[in-house]
């Protein structure tokens, strides 16, 4: 589990890597694009509404002029356990680009993702994986029964037959049935069993001829 873990957090880094990256060249374009004309309150509102994104932790806009604003981001709604976090430790996700319109220098944008999400995603997938692996066992241990149970339901009949054999009830037959080693078993005792029929018939015979 530990490794299919590990290749899944790597090729889920790499993936969130790549979006966050797009995302930087969506928000590069639009607040360049604001600030070029100047208007900061769209700007700013833009970041908040991106800041609301999933996964997003904090949106920093540092503009060229010195000042800083920050937005921060929900909290996730679902978190995994704390030691899965812990046995996890994402890597943080922090990325910034410089904001550029036409040459101009616009400040710096810097967005950081919440580990929390990646983590949640990661538990999930393991949660899922091991529910596939206890059904998988499940089944096994199912089907390996019923193979057992019918491979020894012949030997079941033919201890039951030896006991009725052994109490008197000499038409006492094993319907054959089982392995090849259990038929030829099977077939011996049957075969045993219509001798000694036949001869306790042939005692009795005689017993009946010397009374007459």
């Amino acid at each position: 589990v530990s490794l299919i873990t590990r290749v899944e957090v790597t090729a889920l880094h790499d993936e969130v890597q790549e979006h966050l990256e797009h995302d930087l060249q969506l928000l590069q374009s639009n607040i360049a694009l604001h600030a070029a004309h100047a208007d900061h309150h769209a700007a700013t509102e833009f970041l908040e509404t991106f800041a609301k994104q999933p996964g997003i932790e904090r949106v920093i806009w540092q503009s060229a002029a010195g000042w800083r604003f920050e937005a921060g981001g929900s909290p996730p709604t679902h978190r995994a356990p704390a030691w899965v976090e812990h046995w996890l430790a994402l890597p943080e996700s922090v990325a910034s680009t410089p904001v550029l319109f036409r040459g101009a220098d616009h400040g710096t944008v810097t967005v950081r993702l919440n580990s929390a999400v990646a983590a949640a995603t990661i538990w999930s997938l393991m949660v899922k994986g091991m529910t596939l692996v206890l059904l998988g066992l499940a089944t096994t241990w199912l089907v390996l029964h019923l193979i057992v149970w019918r491979a020894l339901q012949p030997l079941h009949r033919l201890a039951e037959g030896a006991a009725r054999f052994g109490e008197g009830d000499f038409e006492a037959r094993i319907r054959r049935s089982g392995t090849p080693e259990v038929v030829a078993v099977i077939t011996a005792f049957n075969s045993m069993a219509d001798r000694l029929q036949a001869l306790f018939a042939s005692l009795r015979a005689s017993q009946a001829h010397s009374h007459m």
